[in-house]
């Protein structure tokens, strides 16, 4: 039997769900309020806006052995620090508290916060470079206590998708000289960079600057083939900072740290920690990352409403059945 049984309805489901949306928070162009491009403004922006297609609060760190809530998941600021609380079922339990130590770090031209992506498109964007953190992780009843450095990274605002940005390849990069990196890549449909990619600096004292497109070098050292779903990511990566005297390789802890969320977010990305080693200005020099990388799987231009409703097993075995 073919598949022409199926994408009917999974057409009408997508459409019917597309429609609750845009009764529910309206269309994209309406979220527009002739604020899009005002600057940062703190700690006002830390919150939600209900004025925002998209937003987020992107947390990574690496651990040694404003309140958010979804489900049982939550987020919260209070007396500088940002307070994180997770679980998975009855078995997981993951606490922590966040203080940062530098100022934020408003990314985007001239220091404003406001990050173009391309002409006339812009997210707000701030990032909390380098953050002292401590916490506990309950697992099946065992506690162990730890503690680390983490990275915050915050988003929001409404913008347009362009033929400039059919994907990125982001970093997120803490230097043992106390410097930190962040840099992406904006892809189009060839996966050549945009000129709308940038980055910034920040020195050991908190000092935030700038990168240009033209201000850095972001080269891949290698390739990485998913077994399961066959795309093919970039894998290890030379960057280098020239005016800040920035030259390191940056290695994937563990290769295959490929997410798949066609359930929830309906792409599939790679994302994960990855080691940092070689020089900043004359000292050799270790450190640590956080790299995301999306588009480089097309399967969301073709989604699929029984994937998103019933998981990615059941979706690719309906297929399979009608196939």
């Amino acid at each position: 039997m073919s598949t022409n049984f199926i994408e009917p309805i999974e057409r009408l489901a997508s459409d019917a769900l597309d429609g609750l949306a845009d009764a529910l928070v309206g269309k994209a162009s309406s979220l527009r309020d002739g604020t899009e491009h005002a600057g940062v403004e703190l700690p006002r922006d830390l919150y939600a806006h209900a004025n925002a297609q998209t937003e987020w609060w992107y947390y990574t760190g690496s651990a040694r052995k404003f309140f958010l809530k979804l489900g049982d998941w939550t987020v919260r600021e209070a007396h500088g620090l940002h307070l994180l609380r997770a679980t998975l079922g009855d078995d997981l339990v993951f606490e922590a508290a966040l203080r940062p130590t530098k100022p934020a770090a408003l990314n985007g031209r001239e220091g404003t916060g406001v990050s173009f992506k391309d002409a006339g498109e812009a997210s707000r964007y701030f990032s909390y470079t380098r953050m002292s953190a401590e916490g506990e992780i309950t697992w099946r009843g065992e506690t162990e206590r730890f503690a680390g450095e983490a990275w915050m990274d915050r988003e929001f605002g409404t913008w347009r998708t362009t033929e400039n940005q059919k994907g990125w390849d982001w970093f997120s990069v803490q230097l043992s000289t106390g410097a930190e990196v962040m840099v992406y890549h904006l892809r189009d449909s060839r996966h050549r960079p945009s000129a709308y990619s940038s980055g910034t600096f920040v020195d050991a004292e908190g000092k935030a600057t700038h990168l240009a497109r033209e201000g850095f070098t972001l080269e891949a050292t290698g390739r990485w083939k998913s077994p399961r779903t066959g795309a093919t990511y970039p894998s290890g990566w030379r960057l280098t900072v020239p005016r800040f005297a920035v030259d390191v390789l940056v290695t994937p802890v563990l290769r295959d740290q490929e997410l798949d969320t066609r359930g929830t977010t309906m792409i599939v990305y790679w994302e994960g920690a990855c080691a940092v080693s070689g020089r900043h200005g004359d000292a050799e020099i270790e450190g640590r990352a956080y790299v995301e990388l999306v588009g480089y799987d097309r399967s969301h231009e073709s989604p699929s409403i029984t994937t998103f409703l019933f998981g990615s097993a059941l979706g690719r075995g309906w297929r399979s059945i009608f196939g």
